[in-house]
């Protein structure tokens, strides 16, 4: 069995976990769990930075955060579709577009109806 990466999610948003259910289902080569389960600085994982982006470890230890992160996983799959998704968003095209999406995503997830998000604002953290 080849080794596997681990893609962390935050447990206490909604959006969060409804996404992690998702790329659970994506047959990744990377572990999905929530961050509170998980030793983050044994991971190599810096907490600060987790609690405002996704944070991945690639198979070879190296960690990512946000669209990298997000796109590390999507290439690890055995679907070529999904592949290919996590290709794109690392393109030097798309990748910026990508990170401003995400960081507009994440600074207001509090905010999108149904997200039950327990995680407050940026400007309260």
């Amino acid at each position: 069995m080849p080794p596997t990466g681990l893609l962390l999610y935050d447990a206490d948003c909604g959006i969060c976990t409804r996404a992690a259910g998702l790329l659970q289902r994506l047959r990744l080569a990377y572990q999905v769990h929530p961050l509170q389960s998980v030793d983050l600085p044994a991971n190599g994982i810096d907490p600060a930075r987790a609690d405002r982006e996704i944070p991945a470890v690639a198979p070879d230890r190296r960690v990512s955060y946000g669209v990298a992160a997000i796109a590390a996983a999507l290439g690890s799959s055995a679907s070529a579709p999904v592949r290919l998704a996590g290709a794109a968003l690392g393109a030097p095209l798309i990748a910026p577009v990508a990170r401003l999406g995400y960081r507009l995503v994440a600074d207001n997830r509090h905010r999108f109806p149904g997200s039950s998000c327990a995680v407050p604002p940026p400007d309260a953290r």
